[in-house]
C-alpha cells in the first residue's frame, strides 16, 4: 500500500541548475490527491489540441518553404529529374491537407466531449472561417479532389528569373464534381495557379480556430489555477509536489508532479487572443 505527502520542491543554488530538493510537509489520503489532480484535467484536451495544431501548421510550412527553395533553383534545372520536384511538392501539399482534416475532427470531437455550448461557438466560428478565407475553402475540399480524381499540381514551371513553380490547372481541377460552391471560385481563378498563397491563408485560419478551441478551457484553467493556489496555501507549501512511499518497505519512493508548467502555458497561449488580456507570472513570481 502506498502512502502519499505532500512536499516542497526546490533547487540548491540557481533555479533549473542547481540540485532539486525535496521536503516532505504531511500526509495526504490517496482520495485528495485524486481530487486535487482532478483540477487539471482540461491539460489533456488541451495539449492534445495544442499537438494537432502545430503539426497542422508545420506541415503547411513545409510546404510553403519547399516552393519557395525551388524559386531559387534557376540555371541548374535537371530535366530529366524535373519529376522529383512534383513528387515531393504533392506529397508535402497533400500532407497539409490530410493535416488540415485531421485538425478539424479532433478538435470538434474533443469539443464535443464536453457537452459545452461554447462548442456550437466554435462551430459558428468555423463556418466564419471557411466563408472568409478562400484558402481555408480550397484546401477543406481539394482533400477530397485528392481523394477521389487527382494530385493538385500537374504542372512544374521553370525560368531563369523566377526558378521553378509547381501549379495547379484549373481545367483539371474543374473535371472534378465534388468542389461544391468553391467551383465558381476556382472558375475565376488563372488559368495556371500556385498553391502557397492559399496554404498561408489556411494556416492563419488555423491559428485563429486553434485559439478558439481554447476559449472552451479558460473557465476550468481559471477555476484550477484559484483552487490550486487555495490548496497549496492550506498546506503552507509554494511549490506543491506529491511523494508515495511503499509502507511494506519504504523505499520505494516516486515523486509526482502536478502539470502546473502546462497550465501556465495554456494561460500564455490564450493571451494570443485578442480577447483575452492575460497577465502570466512566471512560477517563481506566481510563489513569491
Amino acid at each position: 500500500m502506498l502512502n502519499y505527502y505532500v512536499a516542497e520542491y526546490g533547487y540548491s543554488g540557481e533555479r533549473l541548475s542547481g540540485e532539486l530538493t525535496i521536503d516532505r510537509v504531511g500526509p495526504i489520503t490517496a482520495e485528495e490527491y485524486g481530487q486535487v489532480l482532478s483540477l487539471f484535467d482540461f491539460t489533456s484536451d488541451y495539449v492534445r489540441i495544442k499537438y494537432i495544431k502545430q503539426m497542422t501548421v508545420e506541415s503547411g510550412h513545409d510546404f510553403i518553404d519547399y516552393c519557395h527553395n525551388l524559386k531559387t533553383i534557376k540555371k541548374d534545372f535537371d530535366i530529366l529529374n524535373s519529376d522529383a520536384y512534383g513528387v515531393t511538392g504533392n506529397k508535402l501539399l497533400i500532407t497539409f491537407l490530410s493535416f488540415i482534416r485531421i485538425f478539424q475532427d479532433v478538435i470538434q470531437n474533443t469539443l464535443a466531449k464536453r457537452e459545452d455550448e461554447r462548442f456550437d461557438d466554435y462551430k459558428v466560428f468555423n463556418t466564419l472561417m471557411y466563408d472568409d478565407y478562400l484558402g481555408y475553402r480550397l484546401c477543406t475540399r481539394m482533400r477530397n479532389y485528392v481523394t477521389h480524381f487527382d494530385v493538385p499540381l500537374t504542372s512544374i514551371n521553370n525560368s531563369l528569373e523566377g526558378g521553378i513553380s509547381l501549379t495547379c490547372h484549373k481545367e483539371q481541377l474543374l473535371q472534378y464534381d465534388g468542389w461544391s460552391s468553391v467551383k465558381k471560385e476556382i472558375e475565376h481563378l488563372p488559368s495556371e495557379f500556385e498553391m502557397n498563397e492559399y496554404v498561408g491563408e489556411s494556416i492563419v485560419a488555423i491559428e485563429a480556430l486553434y485559439l478558439k478551441a481554447l476559449e472552451n478551457y479558460f473557465e476550468k484553467a481559471y477555476s484550477c489555477y484559484n483552487k490550486f493556489q487555495k490548496w497549496q496555501s492550506e498546506h503552507h507549501v509554494d511549490r506543491a509536489i506529491i511523494v508515495s512511499i511503499d509502507d511494506e518497505t519504504e523505499e520505494k519512493v516516486s515523486l509526482h508532479p502536478f502539470p502546473v508548467n502546462t497550465m501556465i502555458e495554456f494561460f500564455k497561449e490564450l493571451s494570443k487572443h485578442p480577447n483575452y488580456d492575460i497577465n502570466i507570472l512566471e512560477k517563481d513570481e506566481i510563489n513569491q
